[in-house]
């Protein structure tokens, strides 16, 4: 599986979180964490669609004739004989819960043994597809202002700011320009002094078509057009 590059400084604690392997304090902590920081509890969820993948590939497990054996010795001659009383017992449930437990074993076996039954087919090869990228850069040869991704399946903007600056009372806003001529459209409002993640999905086809960033009023354009000067455009590449 390929996977991103992480965006958040505790992305290894989010996996772990998202798997379901901390215990105690940790997961108190990750819950804690995943309640109070936006973007922690966005780096779970992506973890979670990474994983959640994986359960596709689980066969379905039939309980060993061992466990049946075990809930049969369980029930005793007397429930096995009295239908009545036989969902009444509570060792019929313990029964069941041993079962349970029995069989989530075996799940989780086929996942982690080193040594998987070999009629078992391996999971085919999940590969994500590669993010669009864009330099913004400012005309005539200027700098480079703003690297940019832009991943459509997990519908997220990453701009990274080279060389943009902010000026007081005005905002800094992204535009995507349609390859097919039509009018830009407004992504978001961006920072010049650190990474911006936009949670968006880029509202026309990415191929053929170019980023922007102009320089607005604060809060963003307010006619939904770019008003300001134009910093710098960026043709969108990509497979």
């Amino acid at each position: 599986m390929s996977v991103p590059s992480p965006t958040h400084p505790q992305d290894l604690r989010a996996a772990e979180y998202a798997l379901g392997v901390l215990e105690g304090d940790a997961w108190a902590e990750a819950q804690a964490l995943a309640r109070s920081d936006a973007a922690f509890a966005d780096a779970v969820e992506t973890w979670e669609l990474r994983l959640a993948v994986l359960a596709d590939f689980v066969p379905e497990i039939r309980p060993p004739e061992r466990v049946w054996e075990a809930i049969r010795l369980r029930l005793g001659p007397t429930a096995a004989n009295d239908n009545s009383k036989w969902w009444n017992s509570i060792d019929v449930w313990r029964g069941l819960t041993a079962a349970s437990v029995a069989v989530g074993a075996i799940a989780i076996g086929i996942l982690v043994s080193p040594n998987p039954d070999p009629v078992v087919k391996p999971p085919p090869v999940v590969v994500a597809t590669a993010p669009w990228t864009a330099v913004v850069a400012a005309p005539d040869g200027g700098p480079k202002l703003a690297a940019i991704t832009v991943d459509t399946d997990l519908k997220r903007i990453v701009v990274t700011p080279l060389a943009l600056t902010a000026e007081q009372a005005r905002s800094l806003e992204l535009w995507v320009v349609p390859g097919d001529g039509s009018a830009p459209r407004s992504l978001g409002l961006v920072k010049a002094d650190g990474a911006t993640v936009l949670a968006a999905a880029l509202p026309v086809e990415a191929r053929g078509a170019a980023l922007a960033i102009s320089r607005e009023p604060a809060g963003g354009s307010p006619t939904g057009a770019p008003t300001g000067p134009i910093l710098g455009v960026g043709a969108l590449s990509g497979t």
